[in-house]
């Protein structure tokens, strides 16, 4: 498969790059995931010396609500790999027959409408999310009370927690945006029967755009598997820690709710996709100041 591009790209639309997917998909799972981990484990800490009945299920109960966040997310990625795989099709019917109408093409604009819709969910359930973490972490703080060191570097890590995971939340939105623009131009682009007929996509750009679409589609199947297992290890601290060190003792009471198993499935870990091809810097050097201990530096080229 080559990667040169025709000089005009005249009828189809072009896909995004697959990096833009394989980034929604990792900013969840190598960021989002991880630092509420760390909330929890800092959480777990200063309850030895700051005992609080309510601090810890306080928490527990958000991560249930912003693991919720996670399904429309998922139902974003399903709809744009439908959508791939359904352009992709229509490209080579095109191709084949050198046949089209409005009546066509008018289902794909449906379908991107219908895709950017799910776009828009994805990005409200992320901003609810957000708005979840800020009203745990401030109400946990207050419930933790005390002038204690011990209390006073759980306000200062859990701050700093916030701050990178709201860094995150923010530049998958701005991906989430730029998923939805390619949404809105297919249904924008202007499409003339009669144009068609006189001037045909040239077989070099049927063929482009049919692998690109393509290869797209088999990206976005990948990482659209393992959603759920995401909304699950959201909701339920340390998965992948064992069952006997899941629950502290002064915590027993505030774990005990319904829908949380007492011995959790044991979880496969997250797919680890290549790393992207092109990150935003100013991002990343963020995240790197403040996880760098977590994540190999490649990650991040």
């Amino acid at each position: 498969m080559t990667d040169s591009q025709p000089l005009v790209c005249v009828f189809f639309q072009l896909p995004p790059s697959h990096q833009l997917f394989t980034q929604i998909h990792d900013i969840p799972w190598l960021i989002l995931l991880p630092q509420l981990d760390k909330l929890s484990t800092a959480l777990e800490t200063v309850l030895v010396s700051n005992p609080s009945s309510t601090a810890m299920k306080t928490l527990l109960e958000a991560r249930k609500a912003m693991g919720r966040k996670m399904i429309p997310l998922r139902d974003m990625m399903l709809s744009g790999r439908d959508f791939s795989r359904q352009y992709f099709e229509y490209v080579d019917n095109v191709s084949e027959t050198r046949r089209v109408s409005k009546y066509v093409k008018r289902p794909y604009d449906v379908m991107a409408q219908k895709a950017g819709n799910k776009v828009e969910k994805a990005q409200q359930a992320l901003s609810e999310f957000r708005k979840e973490l800020e009203g745990a972490v401030f109400r946990v703080t207050s419930l933790i009370g005390g002038d204690n060191n011990g209390a006073s570097l759980f306000i200062t890590e859990s701050r700093l927690i916030v701050s990178t995971m709201i860094t995150a939340i923010e530049e998958c939105n701005s991906l989430l945006e730029e998923f939805g623009e390619m949404f809105r131009n297919i249904t924008k682009q202007g499409f003339d029967p009669e144009s068609f007929e006189h001037n045909p996509p040239s077989d070099e750009e049927c063929r482009l755009v049919s692998e690109k679409w393509q290869m797209l589609e088999n990206v976005q199947h990948n990482i659209s598997l393992d959603w759920n297992r995401l909304a699950l290890r959201i909701e339920i601290p340390h998965m992948d820690r064992p069952a006997s060190e899941l629950i502290p003792r002064y915590t027993q009471d505030a774990v005990a709710q319904p829908g949380i198993p007492v011995n959790p499935v044991d979880l496969e870990a997250p797919p680890n996709p290549p790393p992207p091809e092109k990150m935003k810097i100013s991002f990343w050097k963020k995240i790197l100041q403040r996880i760098s201990s977590c994540f190999s530096s490649k990650l991040f080229r």
